[in-house]
Parts: structure tokens; C-alpha cells; sequence
């Protein structure tokens, strides 16, 4: 998909957008995350890359405005009283990173859609128009009774983690030759107003988990290349407070190393699976 970036809304901070794109829910206000056009099976947003203390960011959190925009790009396309929930994603890497807190737009566009499922891309760009990521998504169509549920009430973020860890909520680490196992508690601001994780933070959770692995193996710089989620069951975390993220090494060779990767329940339900592709 070839997308032609309004420079005028990519170049916009993110604070002059709040009193027209006020965030609709705790994960759009920690994260800074807004979509700012839908409208026939088209979508845009933005969102500032994260900026942590000590680490750079990474491809899996740019999931997030990934996600917004290939997702409201769908859900243009459904018929009134239904909603849509994500059914798998892929981010794949076309060139390095813009720096921390430099403004993103991700452009969606609905590329299939029936009654039941639909397909999405969207492109990430640059301020200053490049492209350095694409994203693939499928989402279902939820029934309207499921697409109706009370949501939870709005509760700006209070909780500003400047650390992967803290956004995460790592409260134990075990690892093994070739494994990590993560105990955590995120906060709840990473849920969108259903109380359930934002489905593009699973794409920097289990970046995350990936990455612990790798960095503790061998102190080798790991670039991720592609990632691949499967998602199967909600993070409901107004339920379930703990998660669980493992990751092990799928393939390593010289040059080039897949690692999976799973967001497991507290009582070890698979909520959502992954596979990384990195380079030395």
C-alpha cells in the first residue's frame, strides 16, 4: 500500500490535538496514542515513540498506533451495533526507527472485509514522510452483544512508567539456557475502556519478553526484523490482574534468530502467541 502523509498532521504535537482528540481510553492517555481520521475504510493516527529512561524503543511498541489505525480503518466498514476485536498482527520493519518522542502517523486502510472477518494494513511513517514500518491485521466481527458491553469507567493515566519494566509491570524473573519466564502486573492504564490490555501493547509486552531473553544470552545488538501475534482470549485485567510472559529461542543462527513468545493468564490460560524474527 503506497500512502501520501499530510505533512500537517504528522508534524502536530500531540498536546494541541488533545482538545479535539482527547483520548478515549486509559491506554490512548499513557500512551499518547490518537486516531485523528476514519472515514471509508480509511484511518489515521499518531503517537509520540516512546521515550525510556536508559533504553531505546523498540518495534513492538510501535504496535500500539499500529494497531489504531489498521483497526478503526475496519471497523469503518462494519454495519452499526457490532465491534470489532483483533484476531492476529504483524509489524515488519522497513528502516530504523524515528528518535524518542518524535511524532508517528500510522495510515490504515481496509483492504477485505466481510460479514465475519476483515483484513487491514497500515503504514508507520516518519516526521518526516518515510516509511519505516508496515503492519497486517485481522479482525472478527463481534456480535452486538459482546460489542455492547458496559464499558469500564474513563480513568486518565496515572501511571507514567519510564522503563519498559514498569510498563509492563515485571514483578519476577526466572531464566534457563533458553528461556525466560516473566511474572507481571501491568497497570491498568494499558486497557482500552473495556478493561481488557490494548491489543497493540501485547506487540511491546512480548517485544519485551523477547528481548530480555536475548540481551541475557549474549550481549550481541538484536534487531527485530518482523513480529507475529496470534491473539486468542482478552487480557482482562479488571479480572485478572497478573499475567504471565515467556519467550524462547525457536532458531538461532548466525545472522538470523526467531524467538516465540506467549502472554499467558495468571493461572496459565494462552491469551496471546508470538514469534520474532532478529537479526545480529
Amino acid at each position: 500500500m503506497t500512502c501520501e502523509p499530510r505533512s500537517e498532521a504528522i508534524r502536530v504535537d500531540i498536546n494541541a490535538l488533545e482538545e479535539f482528540h482527547p483520548a478515549r481510553h486509559p491506554a490512548e492517555a499513557l500512551t499518547g496514542c490518537r486516531v485523528i481520521e476514519r472515514s471509508d475504510g480509511r484511518a489515521r493516527a499518531i503517537m509520540p515513540v516512546p521515550e525510556f529512561q536508559s533504553e531505546t524503543a523498540t518495534l513492538g511498541w510501535m504496535g500500539t498506533v499500529a494497531d489504531a489505525a489498521a483497526a478503526q480503518a475496519f471497523a469503518t466498514r462494519v454495519a452499526d451495533g457490532h465491534g470489532i476485536r483483533t484476531m492476529n498482527l504483524r509489524l515488519d520493519r522497513l528502516g530504523p526507527l524515528p528518535p524518542p518522542q518524535s511524532m508517528t502517523t500510522a495510515e490504515g486502510f481496509a483492504s477485505g472485509v466481510d460479514e465475519l472477518t476483515g483484513l487491514s494494513r497500515a503504514t508507520l511513517l516518519d516526521v518526516e514522510g518515510r516509511a519505516f514500518a508496515e503492519c497486517t491485521a485481522r479482525f472478527a466481527v463481534v456480535p452486538s452483544q459482546e460489542a455492547t458491553m458496559p464499558p469500564q469507567p474513563h480513568r486518565p493515566a496515572i501511571v507514567h512508567p519510564t522503563t519498559p519494566s514498569e510498563l509492563v509491570g515485571v514483578q519476577r524473573v526466572q531464566f534457563d539456557s533458553s528461556r525466560v519466564d516473566i511474572i507481571a502486573r501491568p497497570p491498568l492504564d494499558v486497557c482500552n475502556h473495556f478493561g481488557i490490555v490494548h491489543g497493540g501493547l501485547h506487540a511491546g509486552f512480548v517485544d519485551f519478553a523477547m528481548r530480555k531473553l536475548l540481551t541475557t544470552m549474549s550481549p550481541s545488538l538484536y534487531r527485530m526484523l518482523d513480529l507475529s501475534l496470534v491473539y486468542h482470549r482478552p487480557a482482562m485485567l479488571e479480572h485478572d490482574r497478573g499475567l504471565r510472559l515467556t519467550a524462547s529461542i525457536d532458531r538461532r543462527g548466525r545472522r538470523i534468530t526467531t524467538v516465540d513468545a506467549s502472554i499467558l493468564s495468571s493461572s496459565g490460560t494462552p491469551l496471546t502467541i508470538a514469534r520474532g524474527t532478529f537479526r545480529t
